[in-house]
């Protein structure tokens, strides 16, 4: 799939899937009112499209996007509290330039994914950094072990990241169950989507292996199926947040050795 048929492709299922927030209002939660929501599609580091055909492209999937955030210090300002929000409540329809520009702006910014690697000296606190995160941490270390490298290589160069749920409270934090469910069909189209532009030989969702704790549960079959019909091998894992050392370094030894050849 080639950059413009993508771009146009994500956009469009953006905008059903914005519609079917507005429309499809799934109980026993309830989508809270007037509440600012954005969009964030798959983003790239700077040498993704540069690796040789034999190299790994690693793709690394959450559940939502986080808080996002530019500049420095007291110049930062969060980004999309006032671009990014898509929903107009008053018409109660979704604005179909700001779709497009929560697509071009993340796509096209020039840090890519460098804010993965921010130090804590550069990142206030409950900031997404890789010293901290271990959502990442665990990523950083699957990535490695694939290429064979031990030596702290600026690995967020080279993969993918991307989200299970996209559309998501410009404030932060994770959507409510009813924001998940109202966007969940368009989602996995998206997904697939990504999957075909960004060809990942690796993609690795950080979710949960079993149903329960996974929120993707409905789509896991699918997206597994589809993953393995373009050649990518795919991993669920649980969640490494609030493991001891001991779980974490199971959960990385559990991944199945299918997982880690190369082809």
């Amino acid at each position: 799939m080639e950059y413009p048929e993508y771009r146009n492709k994500v956009i469009e299922l953006g905008e059903e899937a914005f519609n079917a927030i507005l429309n499809r209002k799934r109980k026993p939660c309830e989508i809270k009112d007037k509440t600012p929501l954005m969009i964030e599609y798959a983003r790239h580091g700077e040498n993704y499209f540069n690796l040789k055909n034999d190299d790994v492209k690693f793709m690394v999937v959450g559940r939502a996007p986080g808080l996002f955030h530019k500049g420095n210090g007291k110049e930062r300002e969060l980004v999309g509290k006032i671009d990014c929000s898509v929903i107009d409540y008053i018409t109660n329809a979704a604005n179909s330039a700001k779709i497009e520009h929560c697509f071009d702006v993340h796509y096209n910014e020039e840090e890519h994914l460098s804010w993965i690697h921010m130090t804590k000296e550069n990142m206030d606190k409950g900031d997404r950094y890789i010293d901290s995160k271990r959502f990442f941490g665990f990523a950083k270390k699957v990535y490695l072990n694939l290429i064979k490298q031990e030596q702290d290589i600026e690995w967020y160069k080279n993969i993918c990241h991307s989200n299970v749920f996209k559309i998501v409270p410009i404030s932060g934090g994770n959507p409510r169950c009813a924001l998940r469910n109202a966007q969940i069909k368009e989602m996995a189209e998206i997904f697939k989507a990504e999957i075909d532009f960004y060809k990942p030989t690796h993609i690795l969702i950080i979710d949960g292996r079993e149903n329960s704790p996974c929120w993707c549960f409905e789509i896991k079959e699918e997206i597994e199926r589809y993953a393995k019909s373009h050649g990518a091998k795919i991993w669920f894992s649980n969640r490494p947040e609030y493991k001891s050392n001991e779980v974490y370094n199971e959960m990385f030894d559990q991944i199945d050795k299918d997982f880690w050849t190369i082809e």
